[in-house]
């Protein structure tokens, strides 16, 4: 069994004459942690072969968008943990989607910044586009917000501040995010590290072939209604490096107030209101914020483009003074800032490799954290 360590190995004809099903045999083997409980369903189900892709074994599905699937995984030879997205077969069939996920891999391939999630490999089984990235084990600023409790103002700035800088990074490679959003900002490194995730929609700014879907496409307005630039919203094709930081504004005001820029029933009645209103002063929720705040979040939140910062960078300079660093943000807030899951040991040995029919995911493979995808 391709799965287990070498050292289990011995132990498997022993556990063969205990058990006498298959059934019964993985049950214990996912008890005793040598499979994770993905793999002994998929293994009982005859698709063991799926669990290995490239270099990888899946060890568990995290997230699941419009565009895919995303594993958390272990490289077989390194032990190394990391995400794998996996588009679906699907999106896969159409021209489109398939620009769109090449796209994502030649954009991650420039970015190397501290404060954005990296990538490690990509690959092509068949028609079946995969690509392996960091795993950032810490929450994501949804979650944080989901707990209830209101952060320090100095650490909600320092998570924007940290964020900017990954933005000015990109931007000054030619790429838009498009997605700036609590959910795809996460905390790594016991939570003193800010990572932007889900370059899925990014966009290459001199690319006129780019894509601009509509925002009712692909469930996209439903979960990016309470974050997307006014000119976002008139049509997702006029988006530029300050939609990105209308985008980290709003989710600047959502950590300081507690509540979205634009409150509505829904989301096309939230996504239109910033199109044709200002937004009410983050000073009039939070009275107790510093002097100056209220300006750069208001600077950020301008519904036309040129009023906001020429940049990024000066988006993170403006939010410096008011940023705390996040030495000991994990023990002051309530947020439990989790470690990367202990995985089982994997084998060095080769395993087989998955088939491109073979990616898909069995219907009874539930995402264990609901992520749109790293």
């Amino acid at each position: 069994m391709a799965l287990l360590a070498p050292e289990r190995l011995a132990d498997i004809d022993g556990l063969r004459a205990r058990f006498a099903s298959e059934e019964q045999l993985t049950t214990e083997l996912v008890r005793r942690k040598w499979l994770t409980p993905l793999q002994g369903r998929w293994l009982l189900r005859g698709h063991g072969a799926r669990l290995f892709v490239g270099s990888y074994v899946l060890v568990d599905r995290i997230g699941e968008g419009g565009m895919g699937q995303v594993f958390l995984a272990r490289h077989r030879s390194f032990g190394r943990p990391a995400a794998i997205k996996v588009l679906r077969p699907d999106r896969l069939d159409n021209k489109r989607g398939r620009a769109r996920f090449l796209r994502e891999v030649r954009a991650l391939g420039h970015l190397d910044h501290s404060n954005v999630v990296h990538a490690y490999d990509a690959g092509l089984i068949g028609r079946a586009c995969y690509l392996v990235m960091e795993y950032v084990p810490g929450p994501d600023l949804a979650r944080v917000l989901a707990a209830g409790e209101r952060l320090p103002v100095g650490h909600s700035c320092e998570y924007a501040r940290q964020a900017a800088l990954g933005l000015h990074h990109m931007h000054e490679r030619g790429l838009i995010h498009r997605d700036i959003k609590p959910g795809n900002v996460s905390l790594a490194e016991g939570g003193r590290t800010v990572k932007l995730l889900d370059v899925g929609l990014v966009k290459e700014r001199m690319n006129p072939d780019a894509d601009g879907e509509v925002l009712t496409q692909a469930g996209w307005l439903v979960g990016t209604a309470d974050y997307a630039a006014p000119e976002q919203v008139l049509n997702a094709r006029n988006v530029g490096r300050r939609s990105d930081q209308y985008s980290l504004g709003c989710t600047l005001y959502h950590l300081l107030a507690g509540e979205v820029p634009f409150p509505g029933s829904t989301p096309v009645a939230r996504a239109l209101r910033r199109v044709t209103e200002n937004v009410r002063p983050i000073h009039e929720l939070r009275p107790d914020l510093p002097a100056g705040l209220s300006e750069v979040v208001g600077r950020l939140l301008a519904r036309e483009p040129k009023g906001r910062f020429p940049s990024a960078r000066a988006a993170a300079e403006a939010l410096a003074p008011f940023a705390t660093p996040l030495v000991t943000a994990a023990a002051e807030t309530t947020v439990h800032i989790s470690t990367c899951p202990t995985l089982p040991t994997l084998p060095t040995l080769d395993g087989p490799t998955a088939t491109e029919s073979e990616l898909s995911t069995p219907a009874d493979a539930p995402a264990t954290a609901p992520r749109s995808g790293q």
